[in-house]
């Protein structure tokens, strides 16, 4: 099967749908990431779309995806996270420190005061029907995952549980095995994206996935090339972003000369940002954006004990 387009000929056509979707965004289900600054460059993650988010070991990708999802649901899109790391109930924990935004060694040992649970328990019944049946989280063993089993779990969820996601979060696409076999390793993850691409332009729906960045990236920002074992994970990918943990000299390292005045300033806002993060700062890269602007970098707060990671506003 293909898609043709009579250029000229369906150029209104295109004027008019255009028209429409600027007109009424409500209409159609673009979800956005929960990050200001990213979200007015990229929209949001687009029906048909995959995005990826890359780091290296620890940078936070779980806890990443966790905050989209969070997200997503607070907007009441139905959203489908799939583990193929840790098991469906240690993310639901995750989930549950993200919303209370208290500690998941808190969450995790059940350590609560009476007026903490109290407190707890008001909240969820506020929010118990506003987000009842918008979130599914599943689990399965890994490397014994393909692109067949990711389609088995979307039939039924919706034969079973008429539950039909608009965004799907897969931790990690990495972990995935591709259906056909090929003797070498990157030939297999390619394949493994190339089908998570697939499914999402099949089913109309938009796909994130972790993916690791190679170790040589830990101290520098990681670029839509830093992608591990296939750097066609990138390339077949729509939106790449990054986590990123900037090591920069400080003051008492640098000789400022004459020149670096420049420099010197950009030290000075970096320095400001850190201040502001009440948990450690961190850098989401825009590594690749097909349809827009790229190689842009926005700040970020993260506190992985309460499995959050917010914008940073001046």
């Amino acid at each position: 099967t293909y898609e043709m387009i009579r250029w000229i000929e369906e150029f209104e056509t295109r004027q008019l749908e255009r028209k429409e979707r600027r007109e009424h965004p409500e209409r159609y289900t673009v979800v956005p990431t929960g990050f200001k600054r990213l979200d007015s460059i990229i929209g949001g993650i687009q029906p048909g779309e995959l995005g990826l988010v890359m780091a290296t070991t620890g940078k936070g990708k779980s806890i990443m995806l966790t905050n989209m999802a969070h997200n997503s649901v607070r907007l009441s899109i139905p959203s489908l996270y799939i583990a193929l790391e840790m098991p469906a109930r240690q993310i639901a924990q995750r989930q549950d420190s993200r919303w209370l935004r208290m500690s998941y060694k808190q969450i995790k040992e059940y350590d609560f005061t009476p007026r903490e649970l109290r407190g707890i328990h008001e909240r969820w019944m506020k929010i118990n029907k506003k987000w009842t049946d918008l979130y599914r989280i599943v689990s399965m063993p890994l490397r014994r995952c393909n692109i067949l089993s990711v389609r088995e779990v979307l039939d039924d969820l919706k034969t079973e549980d008429n539950f039909i996601p608009k965004v799907i979060y897969v931790d990690s696409g990495d972990h995935m095995n591709s259906v056909q076999k090929y003797d070498q390793f990157r030939l297999s993850q390619a394949d493994v994206y190339w089908e998570l691409s697939s499914l999402a332009e099949e089913g109309q729906y938009g796909i994130w996935s972790s993916t690791q960045a190679g170790r040589e990236w830990a101290e520098r920002t990681a670029t839509a090339e830093a992608s591990s074992e296939s750097y066609d994970k990138t390339r077949i990918a729509d939106i790449v972003i990054s986590l990123n943990t900037p090591n920069r000299k400080t003051r008492s390292t640098r000789v400022v000369t004459e020149d670096d005045n420049g420099e010197d300033d950009k030290k000075k806002e970096l320095d400001k940002l850190k201040s502001l993060a009440s948990g450690d700062y961190m850098e989401i890269y825009l590594a690749k954006y097909r349809d827009g602007d790229s190689k842009i970098t926005i700040p970020v707060d993260a506190d992985f004990k309460k499995i959050y990671i917010q914008e940073i506003t001046k």
